[in-house]
């Protein structure tokens, strides 16, 4: 009987043997998450390695190696090199089947250009102008009123430059400037 005393104690406290195979068990656990931690650290590149890898940073040179700089020719944001080109006033009125909205869009519309396409653009714009207009107002009837009402009107923009380099034949231009924008939903 003696066997059965120190199997199940009176006294309320556990086996040592018990208390031992959980510390076992938890130091089992931090082992393995600390040898995860050290597997991720070493196999995870670090922001400039990733940089590098991707080609968004330039590996770092001496300086004496380095080729003498060029100083940049001057640009600025607002394309300040580009000259703009008068591609007249659009009004467009739209009525959607679907939701029985209609809307006009009224507005400006100016190519920009380099100064060396200037000459050829101004020669080439006479003979497709009733084209640029019908490619113009197609993308205005196919836009979407979330499209027409976005501040920069970039995605308009875009599109409008694409056709008008279609028409065209060739990229003379390298954007679209749109003054006077004004859209009415009613």
């Amino acid at each position: 009987m003696p066997d059965l005393k120190d199997a199940n104690p009176q006294d309320g406290s556990e086996p040592k043997g018990n208390l031992l195979s959980r510390i076992n068990v938890l130091l089992m656990l931090v082992a393995i998450v600390l040898g995860e931690c050290l597997v991720a650290y070493l196999l995870i590149p670090s922001e400039s390695q990733a940089k590098g890898t991707l080609g968004l940073q330039a590996p770092v040179q001496p300086a004496s190696l380095e080729a003498p700089k060029e100083t940049p020719e001057p640009h600025s944001s607002l394309g300040l090199d580009l000259v703009e080109i008068d591609l007249d006033s659009h009004s467009i009125t739209v009525t959607d089947a679907a939701t029985g909205s209609t809307w006009r869009v009224d507005f400006k519309l100016y190519g920009l250009t380099t100064k060396e396409n200037e000459q050829e653009l101004m020669t080439v714009l006479p003979r497709v102008s009733k084209r640029l207009r019908e490619r113009i107002d197609t993308v205005i009837r196919e836009s979407d009123p979330n499209d027409l009402t976005e501040p920069g009107l970039g995605l308009i923009k875009r599109k409008i430059s694409a056709k008008v380099n279609e028409a065209l034949g060739k990229p003379m231009l390298r954007g679209v400037a749109i003054n006077d924008f004004f859209f009415f939903e009613h």
